[in-house]
């Protein structure tokens, strides 16, 4: 699903998902997140935000590797800020000298802190959720082997736009991820895992989302196309999947498929999300996460809506579709996102 263990880049552990609604979903989450874990695939959905959140995952990685993710978001009447911390950390390695020779075993970790804001533009009375959101972070990385370490600076830029196609709310979105000067090792230099990811998102009924997307991973020369569903048979739950297939030029450019799927449960205030990816011979990967909401939904000035409306797609009211098409109420009136 993602470019793992880039041999052409620094600080490949940002290219992992960390976001388990974003792994079983595919790469159309860009132009869907809107909690406080979309600030790693695409920072406009804070422009969404509903109240203050948090949201934790931890989970074991490959080859004996954890990876970690803790973010906290909240809006304002600016818009929404965040704050984010990713971590990779390794097990012990075995060390050797230039001979080959066993030596000491030594760690390996990588960190990132973000720094988050998302805003929606263009509202109106006729569409209190606006046309258009934008978003960035301000990302600090380091990196760490053995007693060997290298820091930079980096930033994300990110974009949505829900509308309407006749009668079905769309919405597409579009991120730049990874726009810094690159780390360096030593005496090497590698230029950071720059990518552009564009998505697009329908819900043809109340309880389905479709959604699509590719991202090119610049300096790495990879481009993969992502499709993925989210289908909810009542508010509480939600069940994904989606179907990838990536070209990396570098490796001859032979098309190599991944599939992903995962689950949603959403308890009151509180949301569980697993997602599951095989990965080959680099085994399987898989992503929990809980996010919590505090404070009330309608917290957000730059955010309020309709309730009865669509909620996963928050598309513009036209004074044209008829009002069985756009106030399509869920099971006990109960929103799947906050």
């Amino acid at each position: 699903m993602d470019n793992l263990f880039a041999a052409n880049t620094s600080a490949s552990f940002l290219n992992i998902p960390v976001n388990a609604r974003a792994l079983g979903l595919g790469t159309g989450i860009v132009a869907l997140g809107d909690d406080a874990g979309s600030v790693t695939h695409n920072p406009a959905g804070l422009g969404r935000l509903r109240g203050k959140q948090l949201n934790i995952l931890y989970a074991p990685h490959l080859q004996g590797m954890d990876v970690g993710f803790l973010s906290y978001a909240q809006p304002t009447a600016l818009g929404s800020l965040g704050v984010s911390y990713l971590t990779l950390r390794s097990g012990t390695l075995d060390g050797r000298d230039d001979a080959g020779n066993q030596t000491a075993g030594f760690a390996a970790e990588d960190r990132s802190i973000a720094l988050s804001f998302g805003r929606t533009f263009l509202k109106s009375r006729a569409n209190p959720d606006g046309l258009l959101r934008f978003g960035g972070n301000l990302k600090y990385i380091t990196s760490r082997i053995a007693s060997f370490s290298a820091s930079t600076y980096a930033m994300d830029l990110g974009a949505q736009a829900p509308m309407n196609v006749g009668w079905v709310p769309v919405a597409f979105g579009a991120a730049v991820r990874n726009i810094g000067p690159g780390m360096k090792f030593l005496d090497r230099k590698d230029p950071l895992p720059l990518s552009a990811a564009f998505g697009a998102a329908a819900q043809p009924f109340v309880s389905m989302v479709l959604a699509a997307g590719l991202t090119r991973s610049i300096n790495d020369a990879k481009t993969e196309f992502t499709m993925g569903a989210e289908y909810s048979p009542i508010s509480m739950i939600a069940v994904r999947g989606s179907y990838g297939v990536a070209w990396a030029e570098r490796a001859g450019g032979a098309p190599t498929a991944s599939l992903a799927g995962g689950v949603g449960l959403k308890f009151g205030d509180c949301r569980f999300d697993y997602a599951f990816a095989p990965l080959g011979d680099l085994g399987n990967t898989q992503r929990m996460s809980v996010t919590f909401q505090f404070g009330s939904s309608d917290a957000n000035p730059q955010a309020k809506r309709h309730v009865s409306r669509r909620v996963i797609i928050e598309a513009p009211v036209s004074t044209e579709a008829p009002k069985e098409n756009v106030e399509w109420m869920w099971p006990k009136g109960k929103p799947w996102t906050y």
